[in-house]
């Protein structure tokens, strides 16, 4: 396209008159003196002639002045002869004129004709660079489409990749989990054998020592190790065995897996209440991972799908000890969309934090809760008629550095031919201050929502998780657990009053949920139906 602008030219309107100056001369031309000479004789000779008497030159100067009485000749002649040369002037300039004005006329119109020939050629070239401009900005478009797509595509392509090997993770994580497990278990199997021989190895030295001493003094001392087999054999029959099981749902593919936790608990009440740690019923806030691709988009939780199942001590949990064996979830006590026999009575509030973690899409920020003070939760074993072995939370001294503890519970979820056996491990505060007791004894996955027992029985606290290798770990102390069981009293008894007060006795209002405060709910929701 050029760069040039194409030329203007402004041609006359036709409204315009052109009027050219009348040349300057001073004397007539010569053929014009001539031809005026022989018009003014031949004049003369005529009226010489024909001049009837009485005419005067005037009269024969405006042949409209002659009297009729004149001659028809005469009047023929003054008709036939030109004009005056005073009257032909403007007719002899016409004539003069007339050639340079149509030479003007051919001259402008062959401006005006060059002048719109070069108008149109211009715009057709403008109009040709416009046209080549439009193709050359469609073929631009075009080129930038097919771009803006390819980069779609690449950026769908990756995308889809990373969905796969996020699916990939998630399905390895059921199946890394359990081996990771299993590994621990394999790695941790001796250590706890080994342990658990010490500590018989001991108690048969010490018993040793003590029979000998009472033969020796005939006195029957209490040495320290009977004392905690007894406080062991005491609190043992409290212990639950819990496993939560919920589905996780690939977003991408639909795909669904299922997830395992397991977990100890333990009753602090004949009519069933128990306490555990939250995150034994519900794992699924408490997964870095879980939580990272749900942020992501990439999976989602189920909640129908959760079953919680609750075994008591020593209660037959599969068929026999195989890994692969079913659970007897019929023996147990459960909570799913199905059944209701356990029932969730109170859960804290924990704090939550934010992490930054890697993902297959890059750093996320995750928010979860914290591992520590408000990770409990309150729930009750429904058995009509039943009385459970309990824990009591009376307050207890707090433990302080150096104090010998027990933890209570089922350490990596091992069963012992199929039956939930508890175990224990022995060890001591290695720090007392802050919100979280610090313990060297060994506790483990599975150990989450045991009992920590000092020499005298009592409760002090609650594991709750592992501080950096299995050797060490968290409780809770126990005040947090008697602020809990305070509130589950106080809202029971409420209810209580309530059902009372609609004539549904609900018997002693002693603050515990037990039978006859279940049989009063019934009660009031027959009389919220009409029944």
């Amino acid at each position: 396209m050029s760069n040039l602008a194409p030329q203007r030219y402004f041609l006359p309107t036709s409204g315009t008159r052109i009027v050219l100056p009348a040349p300057e001369c001073s004397a007539e031309p010569p053929w014009r003196r001539s031809a005026a000479a022989s018009r003014a004789a031949l004049r003369a000779a005529a009226m010489a002639r024909l001049r009837p008497a009485g005419v005067s030159d005037e009269q024969l100067d405006d042949p409209a002045a002659l009297s009729e009485e004149a001659p028809p000749s005469l009047r023929a002649v003054m008709r036939a002869l030109p004009a005056p040369a005073v009257d032909a002037a403007p007719q002899e300039a016409l004539l003069l004129w007339a050639p340079l004005l149509a030479g003007a006329v051919v001259l402008l119109l062959l401006l005006g004709t060059w002048a719109w020939s070069t108008v149109q050629r211009e715009l057709e070239i403008t109009r040709v660079a416009l046209t080549a401009s439009e193709r050359r900005l469609a073929q631009a478009e075009a080129r930038q489409s097919e771009q803006g797509l390819a980069v779609s595509q690449r950026v769908q392509r990756e995308l889809d990749e990373l969905r796969m090997q996020a699916r990939a993770e998630l399905r390895a994580l059921g199946a890394g989990a359990q081996a990771a497990e299993a590994s621990r278990s394999a790695q941790t199997h001796a250590r706890l054998d080994a342990m658990e021989s010490e500590v018989h190895r001991r108690l048969d030295a010490e018993q040793s020592a003590v029979r000998t001493a009472w033969t020796a003094h005939d006195t029957p001392p209490d040495p320290e190790g009977l004392a905690l087999k007894r406080i062991f054999a005491r609190a043992r029959e409290a212990l639950l065995y819990i496993r939560t099981s919920y589905r996780v749902r690939l977003t991408g593919s639909g795909e669904e897996q299922e997830l395992t936790s397991y977990g100890t608990g333990f009753l602090i009440s004949p009519a069933g209440v128990a306490v555990t740690a939250q995150h034994v019923l519900y794992p699924w806030r408490y997964d870095r991972r879980l939580l990272t691709s749900e942020s992501l988009g990439l999976a989602e939780v189920i909640e129908d799908s959760v079953s919680v199942s609750v075994w008591l001590a020593d209660s037959q949990v599969t068929a026999d000890g195989s890994d692969a064996a079913p659970y007897l979830t019929g023996r147990a006590y459960r909570h799913d969309a199905e059944h209701a026999t356990v029932r969730i009575l109170h859960t804290g509030h924990p704090d939550e934090r934010t992490e930054l973690v890697m993902s297959p899409l890059g750093p996320t920020a995750v928010t979860m809760p914290r591992v520590g003070n408000g990770d409990l939760a309150v729930f009750q074993l429904i058995d009509v008629g039943r009385t459970f072995p309990a824990l009591s939370l009376a307050p207890a001294p707090r433990p302080g550095v150096l104090d010998a503890v027990l933890v209570l519970g089922f350490p990596l979820s091992r069963l012992q031919d199929g039956r939930a056996v508890p175990q224990v491990s022995l060890g001591r505060v290695r720090r007392a201050g802050g919100e979280m007791l610090e313990l060297d004894a060994a506790v483990h996955p599975g150990n989450s929502g045991g009992p920590v027992l000092d020499r005298q029985g009592r409760v002090v606290g609650m594991a709750s998780a592992i501080l950096d290798t299995p050797i060490y770990g968290l409780a809770m102390p126990a005040e947090e657990l008697q602020t809990a069981w305070r509130t589950v009293r106080d809202e029971t008894a409420q209810e209580q009053r309530h059902l009372r007060a609609l004539g549904c006795d609900p018997g002693a209002v002693d603050g515990i949920p037990g039978a006859r405060t279940l049989e009063a709910q019934r009660c009031a929701a027959g009389l919220a139906a009409g029944l």
